[in-house]
């Protein structure tokens, strides 16, 4: 008996021995080991570190994830802001084109009213003034009535005079051209001139 309890008390300390010297462990870890507890403590420190590392390695990829989509909402934020300034810049330009095209047609409607009325002042000044040609030649020929006597012989002869008359009156129009050449061929020739203004003479009715 007392052998036996020796044997065990050798085995216990070369057991406790072996611990400390081969594997580095105290006392308690050896006493950890012989009860089973260490190899425990050490599985389960072994599934910390692994759940440690899959905690890191999923946690490395949510971060790429996170960097990715961010990159992506980025890019899509930046070309929405392309897009808006493109829209922005062709309504400005349509905006610009309607104003311009308004412009042009407020500046040509008041041309054309400028134009018109451009027109009717000259139109009436125009009426005034041959009204007033017409007034200035009927004194005229009035004037030249009186005179007609004397201006319708050789010796009183004018021949603007004349020709004035011949227009101021009342004759057709076929007739004043007829007398008015007749007049202007016989102006410088006596023989001629005598029997011309005795036509007009015939023709006023003098």
């Amino acid at each position: 008996m007392r052998a036996i309890l020796i044997l065990a008390i050798v085995a216990i300390v070369g057991f406790f021995g072996y611990q400390y010297a081969a594997e580095g462990r105290g006392p308690s870890e050896a006493v950890g080991v012989l009860t089973g507890a260490t190899q425990e403590a050490e599985r389960a420190a072994a599934e910390a570190a692994a759940e440690a590392a899959a905690a890191e390695e999923a946690a490395a990829e949510a971060a790429a994830a996170a960097e990715a989509q961010a990159a992506e909402e980025a890019a899509a934020a930046e070309a929405a802001a392309e897009e808006a300034t493109a829209a922005a810049a062709a309504a400005e330009a349509e905006a610009a084109a309607q104003a311009a095209e308004e412009a042009a047609a407020q500046a040509a409607a008041e041309a054309e009213a400028a134009a018109a009325a451009a027109a009717e002042e000259a139109a009436a000044a125009a009426e005034e003034a041959v009204e007033d040609a017409t007034a200035e030649v009927a004194e005229a020929g009035e004037d030249l009535m009186s005179m007609a006597g004397e201006l319708l012989t050789v010796e009183g002869f004018d021949a603007d005079k004349v020709t004035q008359l011949v227009e101021g009156s009342d004759l057709s129009d076929d007739m004043k051209s007829l007398m008015t050449t007749a007049v202007d061929t016989a102006k410088d020739n006596p023989l001629l001139l005598e029997p011309v203004l005795a036509n007009i003479r015939e023709a006023l009715g003098l």
